[in-house]
């Protein structure tokens, strides 16, 4: 892998020994990618666009994932590109490491991940080290947030997918995904929460306040990302 020009660390996962060219021909256009996401009008100093070098269609996909579910890891790690030989965009995909999203309190820093009122992915920072000092930077989804033709096509695709989003089919996908899941989860409580197997009603008790707490979540968030990105048209 290799540390970008602004502290950014990527880890080169397949292949699996990936040569020193393949290392450097990612790094050369991952900081090129970053210099014009950096910039205040997107071009680096090579004249070219930060969507030059990303698949925008699967960029703002993920970021309206990480968004709308207060993903705790958003931008800063468990983030997956690829990017194939004949083609030298970074495609955003696939998601992963979700277990600290949808309402799930994780303390950062002065942000309560369970918020559904805020722009969450769009202000996440992270820490490295560069050159022998720690240093603060934005994550990516910060700085395409800063552009304001990343927030035109991320408020469009957001409403393209609106009947995804609508309150009846976000409640449907939960209960069903939950009836499915509960003997597991319950027995997920009893494992990790150590109520005991003679507490199996404690253990319920437990589940459902989850599956709730998620419920309340993604209809508030819902509402919320609804006037967001109606102000970003």
């Amino acid at each position: 892998g290799f540390v970008s020009n602004h502290g950014q660390r990527v880890l080169v996962k397949e292949p699996e020994y990936a040569s020193k060219a393949q290392v450097v021909d990612v790094s050369r256009l991952w900081n090129e990618a970053e210099e014009a996401l950096y910039s205040e009008d997107g071009y680096n100093s090579l004249g070219k666009h930060y969507s030059d070098y990303f698949d925008m269609d699967s960029l703002v996909k993920m970021y309206i994932l990480e968004e709308f579910s207060n993903e705790n890891d958003a931008g800063r790690s468990s983030n997956y590109f690829y990017k194939s030989q004949d083609n030298d965009k970074f495609v955003a995909s696939p998601i992963w490491d979700f277990d600290g999203a949808f309402a799930r309190e994780i303390p950062v820093a002065d942000i309560n991940t369970s918020m559904p009122d805020i722009w969450f992915a769009a202000n996440r920072y992270m820490t490295g080290w560069l050159n022998g000092k720690l240093v603060t930077f934005p994550t990516i989804f910060n700085l395409a947030f800063r552009h304001t033709d990343f927030r035109s096509k991320t408020a469009e695709v957001w409403n393209e997918y609106d009947n995804i989003f609508s309150e009846e089919n976000l409640v449907h996908i939960i209960n069903e995904k939950a009836d499915m899941l509960r003997a597991s989860g319950i027995m997920n409580v009893i494992r990790w929460l150590n109520v005991g197997y003679a507490q199996i009603n404690a253990a319920e008790f437990y589940y459902n306040r989850w599956i709730k707490n998620i419920t309340d979540f993604v209809i508030a968030r819902k509402v919320n990302l609804d006037k967001g990105f109606s102000d970003k048209t």
